[in-house]
């Protein structure tokens, strides 16, 4: 997202369903929304980068790959690096945190199209011993990391 284009506000107009109204305030009473403009806008963002993921499976999206898994299965915590090493391109960063009983969560900080992202998280969460797996994406990508200096 350019912050540029989202640095104002533009004041809408909707209508709303009564009880959708009324939800939409229980909502805000359980939340730290400070309004319902707030708590709406924080809802369509949501929507809106789930709908730019389903429909465009070649846009670049960052987010992260949460997963749990027993690391005393045979050659879990390999296989995993195998695959993280074939996505090279798309895994910025990781992060491991030891769990009780032999389990871990592993985070992985990830960029890149959405179709290569979700390959990705299905390899990852097809290993024996893989407990559970979540993408989340975010409608922002990261800066790039390293400027390319110009050749003449």
């Amino acid at each position: 997202m350019d912050m540029k284009k989202n640095s104002g506000v533009k004041r809408i107009c909707i209508s709303l369903p009564e009880s959708l109204s009324e939800e939409l305030d229980r909502i805000m009473a359980e939340s730290s929304f400070q309004n319902r403009s707030n708590a709406v806008a924080e809802m369509l963002r949501d929507a809106l980068i789930t709908r730019r993921e389903k429909h465009n499976d070649r846009e670049v999206m960052a987010g992260s790959i949460t997963i749990f898994y027993d690391e005393s299965r045979n050659q879990i915590q390999e296989r995993l690096v195998e695959i993280q090493r074939a996505y090279l391109k798309e895994v910025v960063s990781s992060l491991n945190v030891m769990l009780e009983n032999n389990y871990r969560m592993e985070v992985l900080i990830v960029q890149g199209p959405v179709y290569r992202l979700r390959a990705l998280v299905q390899e990852l969460i097809g290993c024996k011993g893989v407990e559970t797996g979540k993408l989340t994406l975010t409608g922002s990508t990261l800066p790039p990391l390293h400027a390319r200096k110009k050749t003449r």
